[in-house]
């Protein structure tokens, strides 16, 4: 869902096809009632439980009915993420050439976190480094002293990502140096941080270039970055600290950026911030606004919305699960749902196992959580 190639003949391997098919209804929850999203329909049992919590579905389409109200017009294509097939799956004419193919690579991300400033030494910018040869490579490495991370252009969600401590030789991380540089043409190396917490800033470019900031939301990723969990109500101490006192500030600091970066007069749509609250050499902690700039709708924006079917007194997280046996997955659902039962009030949900996806004997993937 968030690999972006920029190509139009580009063809996804079955097993992502799956996991995209199988996952597209979780933009309902980002969606509004008058909205028609993508995806195949949901089982009767998870319709009722929508109907018990009082939300509103969107209309539920085959690509081949979006197709139709795209001719017809009185409709916008929101993919997750922006790249050629997408669009020309979709019969729209799109611009998608080197510029555009650049304007969602990790470029414009570095271009972003360079210019997340503040006068406030509480915020700390990475210095990301663009490799465009060995030997900016051995010059990277020498600034971040062999502790560094780095990223393939075309990549996100935490791929395309590796550390130092993942290369078992230095021969073995030129040679990955030196394919990415034949592939495309340069990377990114940052330093490696120490991680307190994740935390990611939603926000909107319209037309007229205004920013808007939508919300924030709290999940947590493992050492490599890829996505986990999505968190509710779910906050340690020092995070809820920056948020209750600095988050003006933040999102001052991030639209600041997005517009003297140029980003906001070459592209319209969401934009996700992974930022990350860290702590230095001496323990003293710190706020890195920008890990990661995502010109694309996040899992952060499905997350608000999932947010609004829980008590505030609720504390929940959810994630996606893979499965590969014939009802795995309606097996697991069933069980879990028998040791943990959902309780709901007024229409909340208040503790227990709940699924945010259908049911399905060939289901490969599935979202899934717990409330307390």
């Amino acid at each position: 869902m968030a690999i972006a190639n920029g190509l139009a003949g580009y063809c996804p391997p079955k097993r992502l096809q799956e996991f995209e098919t199988e996952l597209a209804s979780l933009l309902m929850f980002s969606a509004k009632p008058t909205d028609c999203v993508v995806a195949p329909p949901l089982d009767g049992a998870f319709v009722d439980l929508l109907s018990t919590l009082a939300v509103s579905l969107p209309q539920f389409i085959s690509p081949e009915d979006a197709r139709r109200l795209l001719m017809h017009g009185g409709y916008e294509l929101q993919p997750w993420g922006r790249c050629k097939s997408i669009f020309h799956t979709y019969g729209i004419d799109i611009d998608f050439g080197p510029a555009q193919r650049m304007l969602h690579s990790r470029l414009s991300s570095v271009a972003i976190e360079n210019h997340c400033i503040s006068e406030d030494e509480f915020f700390e910018n990475a210095n990301p480094q663009i490799v465009k040869s060995m030997d900016d490579f051995a010059r990277a490495r020498e600034m971040f002293s062999g502790q560094f991370v780095v990223k393939s252009l075309w990549s996100s969600s935490g791929r395309g990502v590796v550390k130092t401590d993942s290369f078992p030789t230095q021969d073995y991380y030129e040679r990955w140096a030196a394919a990415r540089l034949r592939a495309d043409g340069a990377f990114v190396v940052e330093p490696l941080l120490h991680k307190v917490s994740d935390v990611a800033f939603l926000y909107y470019v319209s037309d007229d270039q205004n920013v808007s900031f939508l919300g924030h939301n709290v999940f947590s990723s493992d050492s490599a970055g890829r996505f986990g969990r999505e968190l509710i109500n779910m906050y340690d101490e020092q995070l809820r600290k920056l948020l209750s006192t600095r988050i003006q500030q933040i999102v001052d600091v991030h639209t600041k950026a997005l517009v003297d970066s140029g980003i906001s007069a070459k592209y319209h749509g969401y934009v996700g911030f992974d930022s990350m609250l860290i702590s230095d050499e001496s323990g003293m902690l710190k706020f890195r606004p920008c890990v990661e700039c995502n010109l694309r709708m996040t899992m952060g924006n499905v997350n608000m919305g999932i947010s609004n079917l829980f008590a505030p007194s609720a504390h929940a997280w959810w994630q996606i699960g893979s499965y590969t046996r014939e009802n795995e997955w309606n097996e697991f659902v069933a069980n879990e749902s028998a040791k943990h039962p959902l309780h709901i009030e007024k229409c909340k949900i208040v503790n227990g196992f709940f699924r945010l996806t259908a049911l399905g004997s060939h289901k490969h993937f599935g979202v899934y959580g717990y409330a307390e």
